[in-house]
């Protein structure tokens, strides 16, 4: 007698979809690390800044299709907030990568160590 294993899961919705929703809180959070204002200031500070963003806008793309496009929405988002030409940056990626598997214990420290060895 042959089963069929089904794998549905009623009421499952992406990790990268729900986070998709909070992406702004992760900016605060991350932002809130540094001195906006004086990175702001300085144009090296702040393309590391975008820089950073960009890592993450790369992390949330390699999430792969989801059913609201979830990276997609990310990527835009950090995108149109910290532009630049950042593509393939690796910064910000595991930072990201960290926040979206477990985003209650999340603390973010790379961005904030990256500008202060600058």
């Amino acid at each position: 007698m042959a089963r069929e294993i089904t794998w549905e899961r009623s009421g499952y919705e992406s990790r990268v979809d729900v986070r998709a929703d909070e992406i702004e809180s992760f900016v605060e959070a991350v932002l809130s690390t540094i001195d906006v204002e004086a990175a702001r200031s300085s144009p090296g500070q702040w393309e590391a800044v975008c820089r950073f963003f960009a890592g993450c806008a790369r992390a949330a793309k390699v999430q792969g299709n989801t059913p609201r496009s979830g990276g997609k929405r990310i990527a835009a988002y950090l995108s149109q907030e910290f532009p630049g030409n950042f593509e393939g940056s690796n910064d910000g990626f595991f930072e990201f990568m960290d926040w979206l598997s477990n985003p209650t214990s999340f603390r973010p420290s790379a961005l904030r160590l990256s500008l202060e060895q600058r």
